[in-house]
């Protein structure tokens, strides 16, 4: 069951919303350009699972998170958060109870930096 309530003292993270620009082009493709912020808002951050990947011979973790905030308008799956020097894309959004109070933001967070088998990350 999902929390309809929202305790304002667990709010202790600083997250920025971001909405990716994308922009034309000369193949007539989309191409991300620079991100722009929608909101900054505070949050909850919580960690919910992790994993390691072994992809195109380089190590990929992906961890998943639940991020809480107030209720703000607008907010799409397309979107990210950024926290603390972390980009997460965000997954699916739930509005418990559809009352409007809060959202609960699953997101994903990938590390895809290129580890070297048997390397150890710093």
């Amino acid at each position: 069951m999902l929390p309809t309530t929202l305790q304002a003292g667990k709010l202790r993270h600083r997250i920025y919303i971001v909405r990716p620009n994308l922009t034309q082009d000369a193949a007539g493709g989309s191409q991300p350009d620079d991100d722009s912020i929608l909101a900054t808002v505070w949050a909850s951050v919580e960690a919910l699972t992790g994993r390691e990947l072994f992809s195109a011979q380089q190590l990929v973790s992906e961890v998943t998170h639940k991020i809480t905030i107030r209720w703000l308008d607008g907010i799409k799956s397309s979107m990210n958060v950024w926290f603390d020097g972390r980009q997460f894309q965000i997954q699916a959004i739930q509005n418990p109870d559809e009352r409007h109070k809060l959202l609960i933001l699953l997101c994903v967070e990938r590390d895809d930096s290129a580890l070297e088998q048997g390397e150890s990350p710093a």
